[in-house]
């Protein structure tokens, strides 16, 4: 499919220009799934936080500070799935230096949270909190590789809470919320009936909390009024006085974060992950997220395969396979490197990737697979993988944001809440994440990495990717979605870079999304195209699910226009540019 014929197909999929019944405000344009021009672009899950990273590059700031301002935005208009109250990575491509970093943290436990609290917790209420890290990121982000403040990267977002955006699907409606007073009086109407897609939205709260963030800094928040208020919504949750009708007795308990959690946190340096595979550098998040270290391996082992080469249903049964594996070493491996040694190195080897390719013959292996083991020197007689253990599947609420800038620079910047405590901070407008229901809640094996400890990261699923080939961006790409992110990432790079996809192509083809579990679950267009020969030829088994990740990604074209592209799953994404092709 050829760019201009991916343009034509997915361009424009519905108006959104309903609005509040005091008819304020102005209606959101259309949503803009592909976009291809010049001068910059950028996608994201709402038009709102696409305009705002829009005019932050065509008034001369970068990536970086167009990537910090669709954040904020989203904040307010996917507040679930993101904001002030969460977590969040950032990989960068400085193309003058031709370099990447990356910046990001997942949340500590609290010093009080030991590995008994996590016994019985539930994902909804104060006790599964952790020490947010966005706020810090945004403005860490900014201070090395910006050319703004971060009162001007919150400048879109704070205009936009006060004069409000149109509501899209992806907005808080979950019933367990209304167990807070402070989330159901800011997302539910005076019936307790949440607000209807097309509808016009206000968050002066969080306008007023951006507004302390501008002025003071990232230090407004990690003290001072802020912190106090989360502190005390967590220590004493604001809960209504019918909260047992709307959620679990265990979900209505205090937290343990206090004051010094917040004011002790510091952003540690971090470096991504960076594999090479077909001739391209690929970027992504280090531990204690598992995205960069799963999607590498994964490439790493297909590395050896000529998937073009191969028909696509012996290609797919590869690539099905090889996520297994990745899978299996990710439970066994990767967890807070603070606590535990992770052995990245060995996992990102082309040796290891070598001893377990062989692995992967003609017929599927039963899963759970095994871990493998990456202590070199690496066995490649094959020894047969033995049997694993399933992971607890963590449910997820993440958003993503990518952004390329005139001169090349790039950024993959995923944010998540990872499925929201459903406290809002009263008064603040904001939710906390429920980081700490993505620690294991008992040992899957012994040394489980991802065991709760005071001040532990649990192990995350993010992985905002950067592809690059001689020096230079060609994709930018992330995905929203738990533990499906790696799979969906994975997919997308293999459409793109083995099969010769446009991106508008590999990103909305139908996805599968193997675990290391007995069956893949499958988008029903997956399973119609390619299910009953993979089951046929290599006895792979499949389980129908709905939509799988949603996705946001930028390429660069040869002849450096951009083709911006945002997901039609999750219902709001958006992607443009800075100087739309004619």
């Amino acid at each position: 499919m050829t760019i201009a014929a991916a343009l034509a197909i997915a361009l424009t999929v519905r108006g959104t220009a309903a609005l509040a019944a005091d008819g304020g405000g102005r209606p959101e344009p259309e949503l803009q799934r592909v976009a291809l021009g010049t001068g910059g672009a950028v996608a994201t899950t709402h038009p709102a936080a696409t305009r705002a990273g829009i005019e932050i590059l065509r008034r001369g700031g970068n990536a970086v500070d167009a990537a910090v301002a669709a954040a904020a935005v989203s904040g307010l208009t996917n507040p679930g799935n993101n904001g002030p109250g969460g977590l969040s990575y950032m990989t960068i491509y400085l193309s003058h230096q031709q370099r990447a970093v990356a910046i990001g943290d997942r949340a500590p436990a609290p010093a009080a949270f030991g590995p008994d609290d996590r016994k019985g917790l539930v994902g909804t209420g104060a006790l599964s909190v952790g020490v947010p890290t966005a706020v810090m990121v945004w403005e860490r982000a900014l201070e090395r590789y910006g050319t703004i403040s971060l009162r001007r990267a919150l400048q879109p977002a704070i205009t936009v809470g006060r004069k409000g955006f149109v509501v899209l699907s992806a907005f808080p409606r979950a019933d367990r919320l209304k167990a807070f007073t402070s989330s159901r009086e800011l997302y539910f109407d005076e019936n307790l009936e949440p607000y209807p897609v097309g509808s016009l939205f206000r968050n002066p709260d969080l306008a007023r909390t951006y507004e302390l963030i501008a002025k003071g800094g990232a230090a407004a928040f990690y003290r001072g009024p802020i912190a106090r208020a989360i502190v005390d919504s967590i220590q004493n949750p604001p809960l209504a006085a019918d909260a047992r009708q709307y959620a679990a007795e265990a979900a209505l308990r205090p937290g343990k974060m206090a004051l010094a959690d917040l004011a002790a946190y510091q952003l540690p340096a971090i470096s991504p992950t960076r594999v090479r595979y077909r001739g391209y550098d690929i970027y992504s998040t280090p531990p204690p997220e598992s995205g960069g270290s799963t999607v590498s391996e994964a490439l790493n082992i297909l590395e050896g395969f000529d998937l073009p080469g191969s028909d696509r249903a012996l290609a797919l049964h590869r690539l099905i396979e090889a996520s297994k594996l990745a899978f299996a070493d990710r439970a066994r491996y990767v967890g807070d490197p603070r606590f535990v040694d992770v052995p990245l190195e060995e996992l990102l080897s082309q040796g290891y990737a070598d001893k377990r390719r062989c692995l992967i013959g003609d017929t599927a292996m039963k899963a759970p697979v095994a871990p493998g083991d990456p202590t070199p020197p690496y066995d490649t007689t094959c020894p047969a993988s033995g049997s694993g253990q399933v992971e607890v599947e963590h449910v997820s609420s993440t958003d993503h944001v990518s952004v390329v800038d005139r001169w090349g620079n790039a950024v993959s910047f995923t944010s998540t809440n990872v499925s929201s405590s459903g406290v809002v901070v009263p008064g603040y407008g904001f939710f906390l994440n429920n980081e700490m229901t993505n620690f294991n809640p008992q040992p899957l094996f012994e040394g489980d990495p991802n065991l709760a400890e005071t001040g532990k990261r649990p192990r995350g699923n993010m992985a905002p990717t950067l592809v690059v080939r001689d020096g230079h961006p060609v994709l930018s790409i992330g995905v929203a979605g738990g533990q499906t992110i790696q799979t969906t990432v994975l997919g997308i790079l293999v459409n793109h870079l083995d099969f010769g996809m446009p991106l508008p192509e590999a990103l909305a083809a139908a996805r599968a999304s193997q675990q290391n579990t007995a069956s893949t679950p499958a988008e029903p267009g997956f399973l119609d195209r390619y299910g009953g020969e993979l089951s046929a030829r290599f006895g792979q088994r499949f389980s129908s699910t709905g939509e799988i990740g949603v996705a946001q990604g930028i390429s660069i074209l040869p002849d450096g226009r951009f083709v911006a592209v945002a997901d039609a799953r999750g219902g709001g994404g958006d992607a443009r540019v800075v100087v739309p092709a004619e």
